[in-house]
């Protein structure tokens, strides 16, 4: 007889049982077993080592039944998360950044690349505060630098422009390098210094 799903319980009832009676074990391994061996050691009646053997076999009977396992209902998926507008400023800042780009390498003069470069800068930072906002995130307020010693005791106007042709530049570039922050903040101080002479002296017309 071909063992069920249903009649194993009865053996597993006798396995958890407290008396676990000898005839009544050999009894369902006659329905449920299939070793001829098994069932003509059993036959020779109870013994400790029958016993055993009576215990074990039924235990196999039953480990070798499949459990069936209960199938999860399927769970549904999370809505995807809604996607933000595009801020449409941004976008025309992205816009413009990528025309400047482009204009780059058209331009005649370095003057013209040189404010190409400042306004994509510019425009750049414009940008990254945009998405700082839009993530509520405040702006870490840059560091606050000294100018250089010995600026300040400068006079002659070609001195002053000689050296604000050499720190743009450099401002420019440390503008793309987050960690030179401080050195960014010195080189801005000393234009800041140069430039306020300039206009002082009457030279902001010619900037």
């Amino acid at each position: 007889m071909p063992a069920t799903f249903a009649s194993m319980e009865d053996v597993r009832d006798w396995l958890e049982g407290e008396e676990r009676d000898y005839n009544a074990g050999v009894a369902l391994y006659e329905v449920h077993g299939t070793s001829t061996v098994v069932r003509k050691l059993l036959a020779l009646g109870e013994t400790e080592f029958t016993r055993g053997k009576l215990l074990q076999a039924l235990q196999q009977l039953v480990s070798t039944v499949p459990v069936v396992v209960p199938v999860p209902a399927p769970v549904a998926a999370p809505l995807p998360a809604p996607v933000a507008a595009v801020d449409p400023q941004r976008r025309d800042w992205f816009a413009e950044r990528n025309y400047l780009h482009a204009q780059l390498g058209l331009v005649a003069t370095d003057a013209e690349r040189r404010e190409l470069a400042f306004r994509i800068l510019a425009l750049g930072d414009l940008i990254a505060e945009s998405y700082d906002q839009a993530a509520g995130r405040a702006p870490v307020p840059p560091p606050v630098g000294e100018p250089s010693p010995g600026l300040a005791s400068i006079q002659d106007e070609g001195e002053i422009r000689r050296r604000l042709l050499n720190l743009r530049p450099q401002r420019s570039k440390l503008k793309t390098r987050p960690h030179r922050a401080a050195d960014l903040a010195q080189v801005e101080a000393d234009i800041y210094l140069l430039e306020t002479k300039l206009k002082r002296d009457g030279g902001e017309s010619q900037l």
